[in-house]
């Protein structure tokens, strides 16, 4: 099955905030670009532009020790018509260990990432790890 244009910008995404990579993530994020992640940890908030969103993906892997990995399992279309990859985020940090599925909702528009959401199958265990 081929993917659609938005799977393939999503997994890229994904790809840059696996691999901490800030040159696959200017390639498709931009100024414009707003990444809101959930939760009630000091991770969770709004992020805007390329400098933002790469400001948070090195603070989480400073925070993490260089342990934080994401791994996109399968794609889906909400009802909103979002992209939206589920997988796993998994790290380690001060003796814990995060494990939980994670979904990235966002709006592609001519192969950027518009808006992404983030949240977590288990957001109490993702606030508890990362404060």
């Amino acid at each position: 099955m081929n993917a659609t244009p938005g799977e393939v910008v999503a997994r890229r995404l994904y790809a840059a905030l696996d691999g901490r990579d800030s040159g696959r993530l200017v390639a498709v994020v931009d100024d414009a670009s707003v990444l809101h992640v959930a939760g009630g940890s000091g991770l969770a908030g709004d992020y805007q532009g390329r400098e933002a969103i790469a400001g948070l993906l090195r603070h989480t892997a400073e925070l993490a020790g260089g342990s934080l990995r994401y791994g996109a399992a399968r794609s889906e279309i909400d009802t909103s018509g979002r992209s939206v990859l589920v997988g796993r985020a998994s790290a380690n940090r001060r003796g814990r260990r995060l494990d939980t599925e994670v979904r990235i909702a966002a709006c592609i528009d001519d192969g950027v990432v518009r808006e992404a959401w983030v949240s977590y199958l288990d957001q109490a265990e993702c606030d508890r790890f990362w404060s």
